[in-house]
């Protein structure tokens, strides 16, 4: 799987995707720190083979997108120990204490922090407990002396202030690198399901193949180009169960599916570049989305292809016909 995705290939990402892990295991990692994490010696053989099977994928494909988006080796090297703990018995490999790089432990305690509903109420005995085991003790202790501040909700947005906060100038993108960007988050959102790699930069290739034929600009057929590959990014605030449930999907369930297109739409909204030419509420062709919809559901809002009907045309060839499910029957 290393190979293939660091450079940026997908016709074999299933295969490399499905030998590697299976997907079940690949969702079964606990974080360091949170409540439902637990010792090793209360988990049988099995049960650890299949976390640190799932930790190992975890941290691979973590360290490669960030490769392949470019970022500082700083930035790489902490991914790899993103499941380890304090006290050794995380994953993959084992490390332990001060050998964790800091980062990584600042972030183990921030995620304990996030996902703990006690220190909302100012009650800390979760995570003191946690400290000398998956936690550092000195940061977990250097947090709760100043929990007021860290904690406190000033109303700004988190986004704007990690921003404020980057040392140096901002890095930028050229022409290229935001090829190249939007190239790795296609490959790695396809990951979410066995049954969608290379989709993303399929539907891209196609719709660029297709523009001639509609006579469009060459810059619009650029920035048709970059919307496909983000046009399925939404689908990773979807868990992986739902993508992958075998038999029909609950209500519920459906409600979480036809949200992961507005999770498209924010995420693109991010950004400049990308809020100019990213998904916009249009009726997404069934062809493109690969999702079995439930009877009587409107299409998806999202598509890509902007307001133009050229561009939508590049990829569905406004056939309402639904094509059959890529994937388990839904």
């Amino acid at each position: 799987m290393a190979r293939v995705l660091s450079t940026g290939g997908t016709s074999h990402l299933r295969s490399a995707f499905t030998d590697r892990t299976s997907h079940d295991e690949v969702h079964a990692y606990r974080p360091p720190g949170s409540i439902r994490s637990r010792d090793r010696h209360e988990e049988t053989p099995l049960a650890q083979e299949v976390v640190e099977a799932a930790n190992r994928t975890h941290c691979e494909v973590a360290q490669l997108m960030s490769q392949r988006l470019g970022l500082e080796a700083g930035v790489r090297g902490p991914l790899a120990c993103a499941f380890e703990r304090w006290n050794g018995p995380g994953g993959p490999d084992h490390v332990r204490g001060e050998d964790i790089p800091l980062v990584t432990r600042l972030v183990h305690v921030a995620q304990a922090v996030s996902l703990s509903e006690e220190i909302d109420r100012g009650d800390f005995a979760t995570l003191e407990a946690a400290a000398d085991r998956s936690l550092e003790p000195d940061v977990v202790r250097l947090f709760i002396a100043n929990a007021d501040g860290l904690t406190a909700d000033e109303g700004t947005s988190l986004w704007d202030t990690v921003l404020a906060v980057e040392p140096g100038e901002r890095a930028t993108l050229s022409k290229d690198g935001i090829d190249r960007a939007l190239s790795a988050m296609a490959d790695f959102t396809d990951l979410k399901s066995t049954y969608t790699i290379g989709h993303s930069r399929g539907v891209a290739d196609l719709a660029r193949a297709a523009a001639p034929a509609s006579r469009l600009p060459g810059d619009e057929v650029v920035d048709l180009y970059r919307t496909a590959l983000i046009h399925d990014v939404g689908r990773v605030a979807v868990s992986g169960v739902v993508w992958e449930k075998k038999g029909p999907l609950t209500e519920d369930e459906w409600e979480r599916v036809r949200l992961h297109a507005y999770h498209s739409e924010r995420i693109a909204a991010r950004s400049p570049l990308l809020a100019r030419i990213g998904p916009a509420r249009l009726d997404a062709p069934r062809e493109a989305r690969r999702v079995r919809l439930s009877p009587g559901q409107p299409r998806s809002r999202t598509t890509p292809g902007g307001s133009d009907p050229r561009r939508r045309r590049c990829v569905s060839g406004d056939d309402p016909t639904p094509s059959p499910p890529a994937g388990p029957e839904h």
